[in-house]
């Protein structure tokens, strides 16, 4: 599933990719391939990771020595989540309403850097 993955990535990489990257296993094992692709062949890559209220200072800590694991340094963007009523008022969709925009504020420095 690993060579899948890298190849899919592969497939990818010319377009450029933008790596939401928390410093969770699933992002991080993201950074792990991409990092060996990029040995392999040169791509436009930016590594993206949000910084909330809801995390604290250790956790940003933790995902940004684990990028410079990598040789990577992450673009750090902020985001108040209780800024949006789904999140505050703790609804049931407040997940959904977070990581939409997360990821929107991702999508717009992807495509303004010029990454896919």
């Amino acid at each position: 599933m690993l060579n899948q993955l890298e190849e899919y990535l592969r497939r990818l990489a010319p377009e450029g990719v933008a790596l939401a990257f928390s410093g969770g296993v699933d992002s991080t094992l993201l950074l792990a391939v991409l990092c060996g692709l990029r040995q392999k062949i040169q791509f436009p890559f930016a590594v993206l990771t949000m910084r909330t209220v809801l995390q604290d200072k250790k956790e940003m800590l933790n995902a940004e020595d684990l990028a410079a694991n990598f040789g990577v340094i992450p673009t750090f963007f902020s985001f108040d989540p209780l800024t949006i009523d789904a999140v505050r008022h703790n609804r049931t969709d407040r997940c959904y309403h977070c990581k939409k925009a997360i990821f929107t504020e991702f999508r717009k420095y992807a495509v303004a850097s010029g990454l896919k």
